[in-house]
């Protein structure tokens, strides 16, 4: 997971550099990034009851996506399900 967060910085920066990408996509991306990031800190670091609240407001966050590119969300609602 640690592999998968060093990977997401990279393509965030890289989102950051590439001028042929609409910005609509790139905040897209950006928050699939973002959330992709929390949920494998949570791997990382294990769910309790002390960051069970935070897992909740991560959920509400996917939930409230503006788009859902490749089905992104979708993927990210199921992998969040799975760390409860």
């Amino acid at each position: 997971f640690e592999q998968a967060i060093s990977a997401v910085d990279a393509f965030r920066h890289y989102l950051k550099t590439e001028k042929l990408i609409a910005e609509d996509q790139k905040t897209a991306q950006y928050e699939f990034l973002r959330c992709l990031t929390r949920l494998a800190e949570f791997k990382l670091s294990g769910v309790d009851k002390k960051n069970l609240h935070n897992l909740s407001v991560l959920k509400k966050e996917i939930m409230n996506m503006s788009a859902n590119p490749l089905g992104a969300k979708n993927w990210l609602i199921e992998k969040a399900a799975e760390l409860k």
